[in-house]
């Protein structure tokens, strides 16, 4: 019996992960322009810990109180460990206190803002950089 019938190749789909690698990166970069701009500015640390690590395709701020900023604080009392008062400064003085009442602090969702932006624009970011490429090959 005589095989009949055709042989399709399977088309080289690495360009769509070609594709996907370059428009990650570059949403990457955005929302950290974005964040950056958004961010508040006191001493600058938070938002120079605004980062993209295109390893592994990820935004991070790595500033100690980034969590603090992005998701808000509530109402807190500090209490002393070890031993009986607090001590810290405070306009240049030394101050001892048996507890401190930290205020609530709402969310400011810097990050997710940001991302949230880009999200809506990826699907036509992907689109150009897909043309782009295959024009290209």
């Amino acid at each position: 019996m005589a095989k009949s019938g055709y042989t399709w190749k399977m088309p080289d789909f690495s360009v769509i992960t070609d594709v996907a690698d370059v428009v990650l990166d570059k949403v990457g970069q955005e929302i950290v322009d974005e964040a950056q701009m958004t961010a508040p500015v006191k001493t600058g640390k938070y938002k120079r810990s605004i980062r993209y690590y295109k390893r592994s395709k990820q935004v991070i701020a790595n500033a100690p109180y980034s969590a603090a900023l992005e998701y808000g604080v509530r109402v807190r009392i500090i209490k002393p460990k070890n031993g009986k008062a607090l001590k810290f400064e405070v306009g240049g003085e030394t101050v001892f206190a048996k507890e401190v009442h930290q205020k609530a602090r709402p969310a400011r969702a810097i990050m997710r803002n940001a991302a949230r932006h880009m999200q809506a624009r990826v699907g036509a970011i992907f689109i150009d950089e897909f043309k782009r490429k295959m024009i290209s090959v």
